[in-house]
């Protein structure tokens, strides 16, 4: 009878880690991502902005500081996912783009500060200047999954 009654909460134990494994699981899938530094405001939604062949990325093109903020994220995208995002000026796309602006009103943000917005169609990238432009392309590329 000993044994049996071990046995009964030994089982008990194992099915309720197990429950409490999944439940842990669960939180982590809506834990605040580990960002380096982090954000002094993060708003958490649900669902995600997939990058494809098709994805492209929307700013001055003509402006060379703005450029050299954005092509690293471009380049090493392209180097882990063997995708070359698409690189535009005009605004003729509402979905799938990375749009980048550069926004003389948000001096708020500060020098290093930006905004990052992401949804299903669309990923907005608002800073004050190119600083800023660069440090929110850091966060996107952190936000990335790691395969």
């Amino acid at each position: 009878m000993k044994r049996i009654f071990f046995s009964l909460i030994t089982i008990s134990c194992f099915i309720g880690l197990g429950i409490i494994a999944k439940a842990n699981d669960k939180a982590k899938h809506f834990q605040t991502p580990d960002l380096i530094p982090f954000p002094s405001y993060i708003n958490m939604g649900t669902g995600s902005f997939v990058f494809n062949a098709m994805t492209t990325v929307l700013y001055n093109t003509n402006d060379l500081e703005l450029n050299k903020a954005i092509q690293p994220f471009v380049n090493q995208f392209r180097n882990v996912s063997a995708l070359s995002l698409l690189i535009e000026e005009t605004n003729k796309h509402t979905k799938n783009v990375v749009q980048v602006i550069i926004d003389k009103k948000a001096d708020t943000l500060g020098e290093e500060g930006y905004y990052l917005s992401v949804n299903k169609d669309k990923i907005i990238i608002s800073a004050f200047n190119y600083t800023g432009i660069y440090y929110a392309f850091q966060t996107l590329r952190q936000l990335l999954p790691k395969e």
